[in-house]
């Protein structure tokens, strides 16, 4: 793996041999130089003056220059750019911001020996963005396949910065990485905590998401089921509850309620799907008693299903 301090070395040789080159320029006759000669010579103009005709982009510019080129994808020059900004710069803040870019583009790559090191310079010369800047480089593991890597990094992010608003959120995205791992019982252990905190929005939706696609994994249809049903519940409408419809494709019947059946019945029927819909209707009808709140309704929804199927004997 590559260390950072080896690629700034480079960067700064390349600097001061272009330095170098252009103080020659200034000082070296123009016919020296063809005669293979050094003899110097008043310049024109004093050094200093025309030094001072000659426009040095700022860090600003340099490090817009970098990001223009990652924004148009060009991923290799970008980093390179980004990679000799943070070497004229040492110990300012625009090393630590043309680190996290260059880390960036090199992450997008795929490489991770240039990358990582990156990441972790970006850490150390932005403290208030190491828990960005970790849960990023997770995020690049992730997308490459490279779970492992992916969960060690999404579960530094909750260990080392427990107060960030990406906490709770990586513990659910290294469970995921579990549960790509095959190891399901990995993926149930890290969410443990976060049965302590409150949640939020998509975040509290996904945790019972990913104990039901665990538990799922583990053959616990059971248990699964009630996440299902927790799902359902307390988080209607959502992306969570789609995902989960599609996962409850794989429970076993007999680990269904009734309310389950009811439910699943009725997303299918206002999503314009009568068989499956039907056949939902038919296996809550069974469990239901006669006089159960719901069961007319059930039997409405199931004739408008046979009816839409054209099977007019059983619509009626």
């Amino acid at each position: 793996m590559k260390s950072f301090g080896a690629v700034r070395s480079m960067s700064t040789h390349l600097i001061f041999f272009v330095s170098a080159f252009v103080f020659s320029t200034l000082t070296v006759a123009p016919g020296a130089i063809a005669a293979g000669t050094s003899e110097p010579i008043k310049p024109t103009l004093p050094a200093f003056e025309v030094f001072s005709t000659i426009h040095l982009p700022s860090p600003s510019e340099r490090y817009s220059d970098a990001l223009s080129l990652f924004r148009a994808k060009d991923f290799k020059k970008a980093g390179a750019s980004a990679l000799v900004t943070a070497g004229l710069y040492p110990g300012t803040r625009w090393e630590g911001r043309a680190a996290l870019l260059a880390a960036r583009a090199y992450a997008e790559l795929g490489d991770f020996d240039m990358a990582a090191p990156l990441f972790a310079l970006s850490r150390e010369k932005l403290p208030q963005l190491g828990d960005y800047s970790t849960y990023i480089l997770a995020g690049y593991y992730f997308e490459h396949g490279r779970y492992e890597d992916a969960a060690k990094s999404y579960l530094a992010v909750y260990d080392y910065y427990p107060d960030s608003p990406k906490a709770a959120e990586s513990l659910l995205c290294a469970a995921d990485s579990y549960i790509l791992l095959d190891r399901p019982d990995e993926a149930i252990k890290v969410v443990k905590p976060l049965s302590l905190r409150k949640l939020d929005g998509a975040v509290a939706a996904r945790l019972p998401l990913v104990l039901m696609t665990a538990h799922l994994r583990l053959g616990d249809n059971k248990i699964a089921a009630a996440y299902y049903r927790q799902i359902w519940m307390d988080y209607p409408g959502t992306p969570q509850e789609d995902a989960a419809e599609n996962l409850a494709k794989k429970l076993e019947p007999q680990h269904w309620s009734v309310q389950d059946w009811m439910r699943r019945a009725d997303r299918l029927y206002e999503k314009g799907l009568p068989e499956p819909a039907a056949e939902c209707y038919q296996n809550a009808l069974k469990e239901m008693p006669k006089g159960a709140t719901g069961r007319a309704s059930a039997m409405f929804r199931l004739g408008v299903c046979y009816y839409k199927l054209k099977d007019t004997d059983k619509s009626v």
